[in-house]
């Protein structure tokens, strides 16, 4: 309780303190000052920190290209293509009844670009979007012409967008067609966002590079591999004495491939193409070692 009135006297003699009028001016004044002063050393200090960031900037754009040809060369292979490519399902194509069933989906690829590629990236767009739907309709043609028939007959087709990186982008078309018995397939539609076109597996190769037959060797040997390593897995390879009829010679020029997530080239192979019906689609991943001295 003491404690109490002793602060109720202080406050009481602090609020009753008098400061003369001219005193009272020249406290405003100081603090009026202070106010000023410490707004210039703001102002200052961020007019400093943004010229700084300036020089430091266009040091940067200057010096960069000069360092070293390295980075002179990561300069120069910036993705012509934006990192954001589209993929939406622009139609749909749906019948059912007691024999007959599809389920088609229709994709539609959006491609964005920066500056003066926006025309090459239009033309690509506009290619591959018709591409794609003309081998839709294709198959959605082949199926309504069975409409008439007894036979039983189906088709599903999906998409995937498979890969998605700094360098490559490859959308996938799955295609599942009965007919008595079931096929599936695919077709993979690959585009090098660094030079804003298409590829096919050529592409990826020196010219006069027999890139077919080092590839279908090393193919081969996985086959090979995987057939020792596990009884239930067979593969068709031609001169084999395991092999009835025509085996695996070497990859298509319109060979089916993609790139995983560590940047390995994957090659693909539709059910039936190399191995029995019960095996599927199958896939051999490319180490890079076996293709170094021959890639662009």
């Amino acid at each position: 309780m003491k404690l109490n009135k002793k602060l109720e006297q202080m406050k009481e003699e602090f609020e009753n303190v008098k400061i003369p009028e001219n005193g009272m001016e020249g406290l405003m004044n100081s603090i009026e000052r202070g106010k000023r002063d410490r707004r210039m050393q703001n102002r200052n200090r961020k007019y400093k920190w943004i010229g700084g960031c300036a020089a430091a900037a266009l040091a940067v754009l200057v010096l960069l290209p000069n360092m070293s040809s390295s980075i002179a060369m990561a300069m120069e292979k910036v993705p012509v293509l934006g990192s954001v490519i589209r993929v939406t399902t622009f139609g749909r194509y749906d019948f059912d009844d007691e024999r007959h069933h599809a389920n088609v989906e229709i994709p539609e690829v959006e491609l964005q670009s920066e500056g003066e590629t926006n025309a090459q990236a239009e033309e690509l767009e506009q290619s591959l979007n018709q591409d794609i739907e003309t081998y839709i309709n294709r198959i959605v043609e082949d199926f309504k012409s069975s409409l008439d028939t007894e036979a039983v007959n189906s088709v599903d087709i999906t998409y995937d967008v498979v890969t998605d990186t700094e360098d490559w982008f490859t959308l996938k078309l799955n295609v599942l067609e009965v007919q008595a018995s079931g096929y599936m397939y695919s077709r993979y539609y690959n585009i090098n966002k660094e030079t804003g076109e298409r590829a096919e597996l050529k592409d990826l190769f020196q010219d006069g590079s027999d890139y077919a037959a080092v590839i279908s060797e090393n193919i081969k040997e996985q086959m090979r591999d995987r057939m020792k390593a596990d009884e239930s897995q067979t593969y068709f390879i031609s001169g084999d004495d395991t092999t009835t009829g025509e085996g695996f010679t070497q990859v298509k020029e319109d060979q089916n491939f993609y790139f995983d997530e560590n940047g390995q080239l994957v090659i693909v192979f539709d059910e039936y193409e190399v191995a029995p019906g019960y095996m599927g689609i199958v896939e051999f991943t490319i180490p890079d070692s076996v293709t170094e001295e021959i890639r662009k």
